[in-house]
């Protein structure tokens, strides 16, 4: 591939088609596999010799090797047709085909296939929001604009799924026993329901050498001769499923695992184009997501493009963090009373949580010369809240002042840059005059 090529959002698609029927069974299956370009210790210290670089796995197949080279049918379209997606690297790569399972029905099977460019963006989709869509529940919400270019002709039309959102469980350090007689020296159980992905990563550094299983409606393996192991499957069934850790080198010690399971239907597709995909005529659609959480979480989804008939070939991670946002609102705005000298005036203010999280505000006095007291803080106060709270002004003896004018001043201490106000005006009175007045007619 010619330097210059690969870019953020850009992929190859390639599409493996053979003659086995379908169904009944037995299938004939080929994975495919892509490499790309990739350094490595050789290249790198003496690249003249060793040439400029080596490659490793960019994309492929669902790896459904269940132990002993022994493959589950598994193709993207669910028939004698594959196709998947890679980065693209500039530098040399290779594909790869891989007959997992055969027929026998014949002789041979022809295979033939093609490979072509195509980019979306943005890859990876990464949003940050705050935006409340509902209350209660507390719900947020967002969406974005995804677009799409083929250097192909797609005539079956453009396939899209989106899944999540959802989060990753990790476990770090755990022991783990010998058994001899069981893959399952560990394991955990899980359901998925509208899944997107299954991707399990378990990795030891004091074990020389582990493996990996899932069992469930669909089972995979890992079993290299290392202490790294990664299973993956796209768009699993739903189900219950079993993932399982075993200790092949039979020697004490520890292990990590990163279980991702991305499921759910948080995400919504629009405007999906339909018929032919022109080559190099990009189209866009609209993907959006309400997701009931609290603030400061961050959730993965997965939105799967490409041909119609298997619409998982290009694979874009999504991000969605959700911010808190903190507001406030103080009322009354303005306020006034009067006082004789001597006598301490009451304000009664309220104030409201109008941001997405529990706050708590610091409270200022300013601009005043008669005393004046406030709380030094309010809250905390849940999100979409209100409290009251209380200041006094106590008007002095002997002053020849009329007014005096507090300004009241709330701060959040999530966000200091959001503020409120009040202004307080209280009024001297020198005597004060009861009513109703009653009238005596002295003589004179």
């Amino acid at each position: 591939i010619p330097n210059g090529t690969a870019g953020p959002g850009k992929a190859m698609i390639v599409d493996t088609q053979w003659i086995s029927p379908l169904p009944p069974p037995p299938h004939t299956d080929v994975d495919t596999w892509v490499f790309g370009a990739a350094p490595d210790l050789y290249s790198t210290s003496d690249p003249a010799f060793f040439g400029p670089q080596s490659v490793e796995l960019v994309g492929g197949s669902n790896n459904t090797n269940i132990g002993g080279g022994i493959f589950t049918f598994n193709t993207a379209t669910g028939g004698p047709r594959e196709i998947v997606a890679s980065e693209i690297r500039d530098g040399l790569g290779f594909i790869a085909l891989h007959n997992v399972l055969y027929a026998g029905t014949q002789f041979g099977e022809p295979v033939v296939g093609r490979a072509y460019q195509v980019e979306a963006s943005p890859v990876p989709v990464v949003i940050t929001t705050s935006r409340v869509v509902n209350v209660s529940p507390l719900q947020f919400g967002d969406s974005w604009v995804e677009s799409f270019t083929t250097a192909y002709t797609i005539t079956e039309g453009l396939g899209a799924l989106a899944f999540g959102l959802s989060q990753p469980r990790s476990w770090s350090g755990v022991a783990l026993p010998t058994n001899p007689i069981t893959v399952c020296d560990w394991s955990y159980t899980f359901t998925v329901a509208y899944g997107g992905l299954i991707e399990a990563t378990a990795w030891s550094t004091n074990i020389a050498d582990i493996d990996l299983y899932l069992f469930g409606p669909v089972s995979a393996s890992s079993t290299t001769p290392t202490a790294y192991e990664q299973v993956r499957v796209k768009r699993p069934p739903d189900g219950t499923y079993q993932i399982c850790v075993d200790n092949w080198s039979g020697t004490p010690g520890t292990f990590n695992l990163l279980l991702r399971v991305i499921q759910g239907t948080d995400l919504v597709i629009s405007g999906l184009p339909t018929g032919t995909v022109s080559a190099n005529m990009p189209v866009t659609f609209t993907v959006a997501f309400t997701k009931t959480t609290v603030p400061g979480t961050t959730w993965e989804g997965l939105l799967y493009l490409g041909p119609a008939s298997a619409p998982t070939a290009l694979e874009i991670p999504i991000t969605v963090n959700i911010n808190p946002a903190f507001g406030l609102a103080l009322a009354p705005a303005e306020a006034s009373a009067s006082g004789r000298p001597g006598e301490v005036v009451t304000y009664t203010l309220t104030v409201t949580n109008t941001g997405n999280y529990t706050d708590t505000f610091n409270v200022a006095v300013s601009g005043n010369a008669w005393s004046t007291r406030a709380p030094a803080t309010v809250g905390p106060v849940a999100a979409g809240a209100s409290t009251t709270f209380q200041v006094t002004v106590t008007v002095p003896a002997g002053t020849t002042e009329e007014t005096d004018t507090a300004r009241i001043t709330l701060t959040s201490q999530g966000d200091a840059t959001r503020v409120a106000e009040s202004i307080l005006t209280t009024r001297r009175v020198p005597f004060r005059l009861f009513l109703p007045l009653i009238m005596k007619n002295y003589r004179p």
